[in-house]
């Protein structure tokens, strides 16, 4: 499990910045939502077919990784091309082994992808990581 202090870790990336509609924790996948508002992805695993969009740290204002954003709080987000790597939050009773393919889920967190890669894949693992139940955990990653 990763102990690293910043969710994107190298690779070519864009800064965005958006309010949040909900809370929203770092490492999060998000998307922007039709009034322009940061969220948690709620998109079904199997109909995901966009560009990566992760929830970072507010640095700026001392924030950490550790750090959830609240409603209406402004989101730092970043648009992480293919090959970047980044943590991100990885859902409760999940066993993952480095090189499984991750995707989002309904709420934002990551769930490993059952029967070798799928277009619904955004991340590859780059570490062994086990969760329990009501567990969840940061992940290092590669995006696909």
């Amino acid at each position: 499990m990763s102990t690293k202090r910043t969710i994107v870790l190298r690779g070519p990336f864009e800064y965005y910045e958006y309010l949040a509609a909900s809370a929203i924790t770092p490492g999060d996948c998000i998307l922007v939502n039709a009034a322009g508002k940061a969220a948690r992805n709620s998109v079904v695993t199997a109909d995901l077919r966009r560009a990566p969009i992760f929830a970072i740290e507010n640095s700026i204002m001392g924030a950490t990784i550790d750090t959830d954003y609240a409603a209406d709080d402004t989101v730092r987000a970043a648009h992480v091309g293919s090959g970047g790597r980044v943590q991100v939050n990885l859902a409760a009773s999940q066993t993952i082994v480095k090189g499984d393919y991750l995707a989002p889920d309904a709420t934002g967190t990551f769930i490993k992808l059952n029967g070798g890669t799928s277009a619904a894949a955004m991340v590859m693992a780059d570490e062994a990581v086990t969760t329990g139940v009501g567990e969840t955990a940061r992940i290092d990653t590669q995006v696909l």
